[in-house]
């Protein structure tokens, strides 16, 4: 659960008692499945979601992504931003704006449960490709995702966004995490 309530607080006290970005990063590796909770389903827009992935059709992927959902893609897989591919430097600057915007719908869904909180139904790819996509790179980010690939997903609430900001779980297949940000830039 929050610690104080709002993300960058919560943050700036997690990464405090964490010792920093490397002590945060690995204490999020085991709070995502112990505040999280474990999902079924798609990845709905703007929750948050860490899973298992494997894929023979890509020669570099996260294996363990991090991301927050944008719904269902035009064949049926799923969508979402992977943070991994967001730097730190610019993963935390984009969750605290997107708090920000999102505030009043995400207060709306809030619950104990992070299964029973609700999708944020004005998470929309186009709008948010317009208004943050530009400045974040957000169309590198995005991936897509068979449903049949992702194993023990787990949603994590909005209350606790600030564990997932700091993951840097490098869980990459051909490469690692470094290759997939430094490429954040060259996409830009």
């Amino acid at each position: 659960m929050s610690i104080i309530g709002t993300f960058k607080e919560d943050l700036d006290i997690y990464l405090a008692d964490n010792k920093g970005r490397t002590g945060a990063s690995k204490r999020s590796i085991s709070d995502i499945p112990v505040m999280g909770a474990k999902s079924k389903g798609p990845l709905l827009p703007g929750k948050m979601y860490c899973f298992n992935y494997y894929t023979t059709e890509e020669s570099f992927y996260d294996t363990k992504p991090l991301v927050i959902g944008l719904g269902e893609s035009d064949d049926g897989h799923q969508l979402g931003i992977n943070l991994h591919y967001m730097p730190y430097e610019a993963r935390i600057p984009f969750l605290t704006q997107l708090v920000s915007t999102l505030k009043t719908q995400i207060q709306y869904n809030l619950d104990d449960d992070p299964l029973m909180e609700g999708a944020i139904a004005t998470f929309k790819w186009k709008f948010i490709k317009q208004a943050l996509g530009k400045k974040y790179n957000l169309t590198y980010c995005v991936r897509q995702y068979r449903m049949d690939r992702m194993k023990d997903p787990y949603a994590i609430g909005y209350r606790d966004w600030y564990i997932g900001a700091v993951n840097n779980e490098d869980q990459f297949f051909g490469g690692n995490i470094n290759q997939a940000q430094s490429l954040y830039y060259k996409n830009i």
